[in-house]
């Protein structure tokens, strides 16, 4: 489990395709311990091996097809990195699972003073009943408020610090993210579904 602050921008330096999964080495500062959980663009996947300036990770067919890697999974590509949330930690953020719902598209970036204000337009408008004005979602691991929420469309607004701390900080208007929607809002549905409301 995450909150969706991230703690450092890695990159993938390698990969290596394994049919349809993929084995990727991740080049981070971050300290990290074989067989732990980490966060890469909101994408929950398991530490394999460490090396001095980095860790090696599998990514599985599904984890691929489901999240933007799909697009643009190749060397040279920045991602968001955090580590799992601890009982000892202050829950900051929202509750965020690490796992990717559907992608997005970002439609549009506008300059707000220092900061941003990015539209992004949902892959399968599906999900677009989880969205709620004003409530939590993750964009690339990243907890954000939404708002103006238009049939498939969502904007966020974006601080100086996470233009600086995220790969946000330098997307294009076209570039694919990774959506993953507040757990509650899910839970409730599929309770609802279940009792035929």
């Amino acid at each position: 489990m995450f909150t969706g602050l991230i703690e450092e921008i890695g990159e993938i330096k390698i990969v290596k395709r394994e049919g349809k999964s993929a084995r990727v080495f991740v080049k981070t500062s971050l300290s990290l311990e074989k067989g732990a959980s980490i966060a890469v663009d909101g994408v929950c996947i398991t530490v394999e091996k460490i090396d001095k300036d980095g860790f090696w990770a599998f990514l599985s067919e599904e984890s691929i097809e489901r999240t933007r890697f799909k697009f643009i999974l190749k060397p040279g590509i920045k991602v968001n990195l955090e580590r799992p949330l601890t009982l000892a930690a202050k829950l900051d953020g929202h509750l965020v699972l690490g796992h990717v719902d559907t992608t997005g598209i970002i439609v549009s970036v506008k300059k707000k003073g220092s900061g941003a204000e990015m539209e992004f337009k949902l892959k399968d408008k599906y999900y677009t009943k989880f969205l709620v004005e004003k409530g939590s979602v993750a964009v690339n691991g990243i907890s954000l408020t939404c708002f103006n929420i238009k049939d498939d469309c969502f904007k966020v607004a974006l601080i100086p610090e996470t233009l600086k701390k995220t790969n946000l900080g330098f997307a294009r208007v076209g570039d694919p993210v990774n959506l993953e929607f507040d757990i509650i809002g899910k839970y409730v549905e599929n309770m609802i579904k279940g009792r035929g409301i």
